[in-house]
């Protein structure tokens, strides 16, 4: 009689842990995700939205990205120059495969040293560009998505590099964001200097 009381009671402790170990696995990857979708949101939102994501380190750049979006070609050879002022510009999104969002106008302060740019917020936040041609600038971070299969549910992590592009304009400049190996921009945010605005 002690046997199968004992035995029932084994494995009543036995599915009491696995359930305890499957719900730890459940919260982790709910706050997986959570963070994943703060990730994505701060990646897209970061120069529009003045916020300061956490940064992975910035890997070496393993290839430029060609300047293809259509307003990014309008901008000339010549040097333009920045005040190193903080200046306020209209800003609009372009989307070309992901979600653009635009905070409205913003207040930013363009500092360009030697070869580098500084793109500095009003909150103290800095980002800093590395001249790569006339007037352009770029930034390589390490970013991330989730990938889920839909059959299991599973979600894995997939690292990527990710690399923003400024180029300066004689009006302002535009942003164009880029996703691992793409050689056109996820997401363009073209600012426009409000003093230059008719």
């Amino acid at each position: 009689m002690k046997k199968p009381i004992t035995l029932i009671l084994a494995l009543l402790i036995l599915f009491t842990l696995s359930c305890a170990l499957d719900s730890q696995g459940t919260l982790e990857r709910n706050k997986q995700w959570q963070l994943t979708q703060t990730a994505d949101a701060e990646l897209y939102e970061s120069l529009t939205s003045g916020g300061s994501p956490e940064q992975e380190s910035p890997p070496e750049a393993t290839s430029e990205p060609a300047a293809q979006s259509g307003s990014s070609s309008s901008s000339s050879s010549a040097s333009v120059a920045v005040s190193g002022d903080q200046v306020e510009y209209a800003v609009s999104a372009t989307n070309n495969g992901c979600t653009c969002s635009v905070g409205g106008n913003m207040m930013i302060d363009l500092d360009i040293q030697d070869d580098k740019l500084f793109f500095n917020l009003t909150d103290g936040t800095s980002y800093e560009f590395t001249k790569i041609s006339p007037n352009t600038y770029k930034r390589s971070y390490m970013g991330y998505y989730i990938l889920v299969d839909t059959a299991s549910g599973e979600e894995t992590r997939v690292d990527e590099e990710r690399h923003d592009v400024i180029t300066i304009t004689e009006s302002g400049f535009i942003s164009d964001h880029y996703h691992g190996t793409e050689s056109s921009p996820c997401c363009s945010h073209t600012y426009t200097n409000v003093e230059n605005t008719p």
